[in-house]
């Protein structure tokens, strides 16, 4: 029989082998294959991560660097041939209040206050500034910006009735509040043929200590951390288009053509009423401090300009804060004016939100 033939053993032996071989060479094959493959994954996520790590340390750089411009608007050594006049807009914005809850029931029926009434207030509040800027242009320069983002920007918890009454926690507060800025903030760089200058200053709402840090308050801030760090790292410097200057400190001076410009919340006035409300202590304190020729403050959510003062309105309108403080009911509003370089505050603006 077959199976006891000695050639037919071999060659079923050979063909065996042959098979065993080429398993073993598809196998060997297929290993290389894995490798290479494996190689190249591994070079592609190190070109991955090696690009995402530069990334990163330019983020972190750019977060930790000086400001790209100086804190200075210098005038033109030369009179532009169209004859408009040598000025600076300025818009103020501050106490936003994002979070906060205002009823038509606290308010007898003046008016309503909630994240999505701040969301439409601040989008109107920037078409408003963007049309106010075209419209000076028309007669002055406006080459550079100057945007005072000064405090209170979002409601915070450390008051007792705010914590039990707000729309949302402050990561909401940060969040929102930041998306209806950016696009604020870009859109004025944008209108901007020179320099946008950007000026962030925290209010007391938006501390994370319950008693007023001075000397380190920007590190417990939460609008800081939440709001101002965000837009300046979602922004950059859009190309030498924004300089952005948010100081350590509870307040910050900027030359605009020879003009200083203090901007400061206000928290540190104290006014126990009286005749003339809070212009009597904001104006002692500003002439015992003379280190500025112009004012800038929020924190009392009225508009209102006089001698070296410039205070700011609120975008959250009367509320039982104010109807308890006794402050004149100005309707939700923010600020706008222009610096001439030549006789200072010019065109003061109330700038209409609803």
């Amino acid at each position: 029989m077959s199976e006891h033939n000695p050639a037919t053993r071999t060659g079923v032996t050979d063909d065996a082998d042959q098979l065993i071989a080429a398993a073993r060479s598809a196998a060997e094959i297929a290993q290389a294959e894995r490798h290479v493959h494996a190689a190249r994954s591994a070079r592609a996520e190190s070109r991955a991560l090696t690009a995402r790590v530069l990334e990163l340390e330019a983020e972190v750089a750019f977060m930790h660097s000086a400001a790209a411009h100086p804190a200075v608007i210098r005038t033109p050594s030369a009179r532009p041939k169209s004859g408009k006049r040598i000025a600076t807009p300025v818009f103020l914005w501050s106490d936003w209040h994002f979070g906060e809850t205002v009823t038509l029931e606290e308010t007898l029926g003046k008016n309503r206050y909630d994240l999505d009434v701040a969301d439409k207030r601040a989008a109107k509040c920037i078409d408003n500034c963007l049309w106010m800027r075209k419209e000076m242009a028309r007669t002055q320069t406006c080459d550079d910006t100057y945007l005072a983002i000064n405090g209170d920007m979002v409601s915070g918890d450390i008051h007792d009735e705010l914590r039990e009454t707000n729309d949302k926690g402050l990561r909401y507060q940060c969040d929102r509040c930041a998306s209806a800025l950016l696009p604020g903030v870009k859109a004025i760089a944008d209108a901007t043929p020179g320099v946008l200058h950007v000026v962030c200053i925290g209010g007391n709402h938006g501390r994370l200590t319950h008693k007023q840090h001075i000397k380190n308050g920007t590190q417990h801030s939460v609008e800081h951390i939440g709001v101002y760090d965000v837009l300046r790292r979602v922004l950059g410097d859009m190309g030498g288009k924004i300089a952005w200057h948010i100081p350590p400190a509870e307040r910050f001076i900027l030359n605009v053509h020879g003009h200083r410009v203090s901007q400061q919340h206000g928290t540190m006035i104290r006014s126990a009423g009286g005749i003339g409300g809070v212009l009597v202590p904001m104006t002692r304190w500003v002439t015992r401090d003379n280190a500025a020729d112009l004012y800038l403050f929020g924190h009392f959510h009225e508009a209102d300009a006089y001698g070296k003062v410039i205070k700011n309105g609120a975008l959250i309108g009367s509320s039982a804060y104010t109807a308890w403080l006794g402050i004149e009911d100005r309707p939700p509003e923010q600020v706008a004016f222009v610096i001439d370089a030549d006789r200072g505050v010019r065109r003061f603006e109330r700038v209409s939100v609803t």
